[in-house]
């Protein structure tokens, strides 16, 4: 029988009950999706997506944690890597959006205060400056992240999604020459 990534992971990670000899499988659905969720990087890397949480290796399960189903990461080293560039898409968004929204408080804030010619108000301080580096680094780390990614799923395409591609490519000219020709037929 094969060792599944939890059986593989020393005891002492694996918690007191497998010291023991426990059955986690027969345990509640609770510890069952709390080991899952360990072994797929947990459940505050991952994010939803539909009724699903997707984590940063691929593994998705659904939003219930009693009774959802808890998919592995796909077999299909693309489909597992199109999830992963999707995962590091949302953080960049998300992130980016975390920028913005503070710069744009921050900004709002201080033409307020110019504004209204608050002279007792206090301009941004350089902890919120510091707070704000902080958010463009992380939206920087995962912007090379997310490419990393990209150039991993485009290296490992596979060969009938390359001829479709290049076919649809080929069309897309012919057409473009079709309606070249046809634009310069007149009566």
């Amino acid at each position: 029988m094969q060792k599944t990534k939890w059986e593989e992971l020393p005891v002492d990670e694996r918690g007191p009950a497998m010291a023991y000899g426990w059955d986690w499988d027969n345990l509640v659905p609770a510890a069952r999706v709390a080991r899952w969720e360990h072994c797929h990087g947990g459940q505050a890397r991952a994010f939803q997506v539909g009724a699903w949480l997707l984590f940063p290796d691929g593994a998705m399960r659904e939003n219930d944690p009693l009774t959802g189903v808890m998919r592995e990461p796909p077999a299909d080293e693309w489909e597992r890597l199109r999830l992963v560039v999707e995962y590091c898409e949302h953080h960049v968004r998300q992130a980016r959006d975390a920028f913005i929204a503070l710069k744009d408080q921050l900004a709002q804030r201080a033409k307020a205060n110019v504004r209204e010619q608050r002279f007792a108000a206090m301009p941004p301080s350089d902890e919120e400056l510091a707070r704000l580096g902080r958010l463009r680094g992380v939206a920087a780390s995962w912007g090379v992240e997310l490419a990393e990614a990209r150039q991993r799923l485009a290296d490992a395409k596979p060969e009938w999604l390359r001829l479709q591609e290049s076919l649809a490519a080929q069309n897309q000219q012919q057409n473009e020459a079709f309606l070249a020709k046809l634009s310069n037929i007149q009566l």
